[in-house]
């Protein structure tokens, strides 16, 4: 009767064991799978950080351009009415100067 006991004894050690090293091993795989998850999760965050700082960037660049093309159409603006402010002083100093070689000529005639 006492080897008999022993043995179940022992046969039961055994099976706790098994159960203990299963326990032990589907935790291990669990924690390997959520330290996975966690990797991915951060790749993810990374790109998306990544994306973020790109459009960022871009619109930063479309702006640029945009500010600077607005600066060249003003620029050009004031040139072309620069240029036409010289004409007029030009043509109004041409007519002076005709109306006097004209009344300098009648003078003559005279």
């Amino acid at each position: 009767m006492a080897v008999k006991a022993k043995a179940k004894k022992k046969k039961k050690a055994k099976a706790k064991k098994k159960v203990k090293a299963k326990v032990k091993k589907t935790t291990k795989a669990k924690a390997k799978r959520k330290t996975k998850a966690k990797a991915k999760r951060k790749t993810k965050a990374k790109a998306k950080r990544k994306t973020k700082a790109k459009a960022k960037r871009k619109t930063k660049a479309k702006a640029k351009r945009k500010t600077k093309a607005k600066r060249k159409t003003k620029a050009k603006a004031k040139r072309k009415t620069k240029a036409k402010a010289k004409k007029k002083v030009k043509t109004k100093a041409k007519r002076k100067t005709k109306a006097k070689r004209k009344t300098k000529a009648k003078a003559r005639k005279r």
